[in-house]
């Protein structure tokens, strides 16, 4: 694939060492760098507990979930969490 790349580059008029340069760039941001950022990343929020605050999906999510069975108006669920009306 690079090599096709390279030969592209360099039909169109660029000098083949900067072609070369140019698609090795290419290739290490795009393909290499971000598993880097992204292991940073979950490391980081490993760190913080940003896991746990993930909604789970094995209860659907009902915005304006009623807080108990009986139909109290006075308390309602909004997102998650409890808001007095």
């Amino acid at each position: 694939m690079e090599a096709g790349l390279i030969a592209g580059l360099a039909a169109a008029g660029i000098p083949q060492d900067q072609a070369v340069a140019a698609v090795l760039i290419q290739r290490f941001f795009a393909a290499y760098l971000p598993p880097v950022w992204g292991w940073f990343t979950l490391a980081w929020m490993r760190r913080r507990e940003y896991y746990d605050q993930a909604p789970s999906r094995a209860t659907p999510h009902f915005p304006h979930q009623r807080d108990d069975l009986n139909g109290d108006v006075d308390s309602v669920r909004v997102g998650g969490s409890r808001r007095v009306a």
